[in-house]
């Protein structure tokens, strides 16, 4: 019994050494990855990490009159332990800009880059339309194959293209004409968040705004479409079939009235025109990213909205999920006019989903 005892006094203070132990080297292992700041910093006894701040050679050199070169430099810079520390730089808050300054930045642009002879109607035309889409060297295979289905459907309509990379201008501006206008991005001034350089698809529709702007400020009306799309009949006759009864024609997204800026028609009038620079507004300069569409549809929900819209049916506008579904696609195929190929996944995931069903127009291989 006796030496039970022991033995069980003898693992509790085996135990108690053990969290002693662990303690001292979560103490110690703190006060090596940290330095003290000094006293006479004005910091008090608050603690930073240490980061190696560096300076050029020129700069020493004017320290040191006797032009010796320290010991510690390697290519030009010098590392210097002691002379400063380099406190984190947090990023800048986006600086907002007013309704009046954003649209001058706007205007700005049309009047550069972006610029297209201006048209001049009478309130009774209807206004010129043209096709707007963008795309980088990601998609330029998806692009071909839309374009080719337009081709197929034997109407010539007017399209502009803005092409995000060097690549992708080279690679389309060779096929330009009257008919297929290929411009450059790289030198528009761009508002907010939608001037940083992200390589990101979500970035890339969300400049589309800027674009929308352009072109309808020249007094165009303006439709708006996807290139991961196959267009299996002409759809602008749903359009200007009742073009007097609304403002924009829009698809619809993942729920009933919410915007699929996919297809997306608008009248080159005022208020729509108002509405857009509110839409580029938003995705530039709002607290929480946002990506288009969910910007979109907060502008068409608020009880000040003065535009007409009419949204598109899904039984002619499906998602990419609906037209692939076997048992929705038996039913309502005959009377679809575009299919748009979201919520396939990513662009292979597209281009296997197309050419499964007989909507790849190009060469199986490519």
């Amino acid at each position: 019994m006796t030496n039970t005892r022991t033995l069980i006094r003898l693992i509790k203070y085996l135990g108690l050494l053990q969290v002693f132990l662990l303690s001292v080297i979560v103490i110690l292992t703190y006060f090596t990855r940290t330095s003290p700041i000094p006293h006479n910093s004005g910091l008090g006894r608050s603690r930073i990490r240490w980061k190696k701040p560096t300076l050029a050679v020129s700069d020493i050199l004017k320290r040191h009159q006797d032009n010796a070169f320290p010991k510690n430099c390697n290519d030009g810079h010098c590392s210097l332990p002691t002379e400063k520390l380099q406190l984190k730089k947090k990023r800048r808050p986006l600086k907002a800009m007013s309704k009046a300054e954003l649209r001058q930045t706007l205007d700005d642009n049309v009047a550069g880059v972006l610029s297209f002879p201006p048209l001049s109607k009478t309130s009774q035309e209807k206004s010129p339309f043209v096709i707007l889409t963008a795309t980088n060297s990601n998609f330029s295979s998806i692009m071909d194959n839309w374009l080719e289905s337009i081709r197929r459907l034997r109407v010539r309509y007017n399209v502009t293209l803005m092409s995000e990379d060097d690549e992708t201008f080279s690679y389309f501006s060779k096929r330009s004409n009257s008919e297929f206008k290929v411009l450059s991005t790289s030198a528009l001034t761009l508002p907010g968040r939608l001037h940083f350089r992200i390589p990101t698809y979500q970035q890339l529709i969300r400049k589309r705004t800027v674009y929308i702007f352009a072109l309808l400020s020249s007094g165009r009306d303006v439709l708006l479409a996807d290139i991961d799309a196959v267009w299996k009949k002409d759809p602008m006759h749903l359009i200007f079939d009742e073009y007097e009864k609304h403002d924009m024609w829009i698809a619809q997204g993942k729920e009933d009235h919410f915007p699929c800026p996919c297809f997306f028609y608008m009248k080159s009038i005022p208020r729509v025109i108002d509405l857009v620079v509110e839409w580029v507004q938003l995705v530039a300069f709002s607290n929480k990213t946002l990506t288009d569409q969910n910007a979109l549809a907060l502008l068409l929900e608020s009880p000040s909205l003065n535009v007409d819209v009419k949204y598109l049916s899904y039984e002619q506008f499906p998602l990419g999920s609906q037209y692939f579904n076997q048992s929705w696609h038996e039913k309502y195929a005959n009377g679809v006019y575009v299919v748009h190929g979201n919520h396939l996944g990513r662009g292979s995931g597209k281009i296997e989903m197309f050419k499964n069903h007989n909507l790849w127009y190009l060469d199986r291989n490519s």
